[in-house]
């Protein structure tokens, strides 16, 4: 019997510590808590990763509308009006949160463009059936700006694509902050989907032109390190007003300040539908 509850002890002292070893070594950026113990300020917003859960999709609803409305007061109160989105790696969903910031502006009655300067890794959601002109066309030709435009369509904002790009960088960069004067003109918010820092130059002159700076952040991506060198790059940089947006945030089910609140939502989904349930209307005489 001895050897057997040796054995059964270590499995049990293997399976916690295994785990939390893990766990303990993996020192990549995954909640709030690390964003302020690497840079020393919490990220303006942290949002949770797409789910299929009616509560979690209402979670992340709210905190897109409070994004907007900061970035909205930030418009008012200091005219900053080109928003710079980018982020430490790939994977951030730079522009996934770029259509939803332009489609929440846009609910609140703000004209929002989102314009994409990534010859990088140009991405299909900008082209249209039409051959209209790009970013990149616009740096060469004389023709509006507004001939560029791509209409809103189902959750697509109005938005500019980056054109037929030979190249992976950007150039011309006068005639570029020309262009962005003459949107600035027709729009009141212009949103700019950049490269990720690490990985562009073009990204670091985009920050010195722009009003605001979002680095996202990719929860369980970035490692210490990682963050560090891009809110350093930034900090050179001096834009007026950098701002860090944590993304793909995973709800434990263990607890926390996000799982409860997807509690909260749930609960109050519930009672909505009994209090339907009970309402005479729903529920007429035999």
């Amino acid at each position: 019997k001895k050897p057997l509850m040796i054995v059964v002890v270590a499995a049990i002292a293997l399976s916690l510590g295994v785990p939390i070893g893990l766990d303990m070594l993996d020192v990549r950026v995954k909640s709030p808590k690390g964003v302020i113990k690497i840079i020393g300020h919490p990220p303006l917003a942290a949002l949770l990763e797409q789910s299929d859960n009616l509560a979690v999709q209402r979670v992340r609803a709210d905190q897109l509308r409070r994004l907007a409305i900061a970035m909205d007061r930030e418009r008012q109160a200091h005219g900053n009006h080109i928003i710079l989105m980018t982020s430490v790696k790939p994977g951030a969903g730079v522009t996934d949160l770029a259509f939803e910031m332009a489609h929440e502006l846009s609910e609140m009655g703000v004209r929002a463009l989102v314009v994409e300067a990534n010859p990088f890794k140009p991405d299909p959601r900008y082209s249209t059936e039409s051959m209209r002109p790009g970013l990149l066309d616009l740096l060469v030709e004389n023709i509006d700006a507004i001939e560029a435009v791509s209409p809103a369509s189902q959750r697509l904002p109005e938005r500019i694509g980056v054109g037929f790009a030979l190249d992976p960088h950007l150039f011309a960069y006068p005639r570029l902050r020309q262009r962005l004067d003459e949107l600035k003109a027709l729009y009141d918010v212009i949103i700019l989907d950049s490269p990720p820092l690490l990985m562009s130059g073009d990204t670091e002159y985009l920050a010195g032109i722009s009003d605001v700076s979002l680095l996202l952040i990719g929860s369980g991506q970035v490692g210490p390190g990682e963050l560090r060198r891009a809110a350093d790059i930034l900090q050179k940089v001096n834009p007026p007003v950098i701002g860090f947006i944590l993304t793909h945030m995973t709800i434990f089910k263990g607890g926390g300040y996000f799982a409860k609140q997807v509690e909260e939502y749930e609960a109050a989904e519930a009672k909505a539908r009994a209090s339907l349930n009970l309402h005479p209307l729903n529920n007429p005489p035999a």
